[in-house]
């Protein structure tokens, strides 16, 4: 992310810097009310999480996770205010749901808003786990294992499928 400073005869722009592993996705960045501050979604190891850059109009601080825990964070808004994070949320254990929590450093501290599918609270969801790997090449791969609920790996055969997306080839 980039952030160009128009106001003086000559612009100047800057890279803000973010997590190590952390790769900006979803194209959407808001400025937090009338602040410096800029959010960013980002994808860290299977996970989507709201961050922020402090002061990243003027001089840009460290970059950290405003939505904390093991989320996937989809649609997202900036409170009039500043103040609070609209998002919608899902997670290994729900299915997506909008909640509203304050902007603070891998926030948690979220009251549900909505309950988009009741028909589902009983639902048994599989165990979700990154696991990771080496490619031939010696490159780093991970994935998302879902093993149904109930189910132990490597206690019994279980049928496998494999769902590719993403990366250079």
């Amino acid at each position: 992310i980039f952030v160009a400073d128009m106001s003086k005869a000559t612009p100047t722009m800057r890279k803000l810097t973010r997590p190590d592993e952390v790769t900006v996705s979803g194209g959407q960045t808001a400025w937090r009310g009338l602040t410096g501050d800029l959010l960013y979604r980002a994808e860290d190891h299977g996970r989507e999480r709201i961050y922020m850059v402090e002061n990243a109009a003027s001089a840009p601080g460290a970059s950290y996770a405003v939505t904390g825990g093991d989320v996937v964070v989809g649609a997202w808004a900036v409170s009039n205010s500043g103040r609070d994070l609209v998002v919608g949320v899902a997670s290994p254990t729900s299915f997506g749901d909008v909640w509203i929590q304050p902007i603070e450093k891998d926030g948690v501290a979220r009251k549900k808003l909505s309950n988009i599918n009741p028909q589902v609270s009983d639902w048994k969801l599989p165990t979700l786990s990154v696991v990771k790997w080496t490619s031939r090449d010696g490159g780093p791969v991970e994935g998302i294992l879902a093993v149904p609920y109930g189910k132990r790996p490597g206690a019994e055969k279980l049928p496998l499928v494999v769902y590719i997306h993403g990366g250079p080839t």
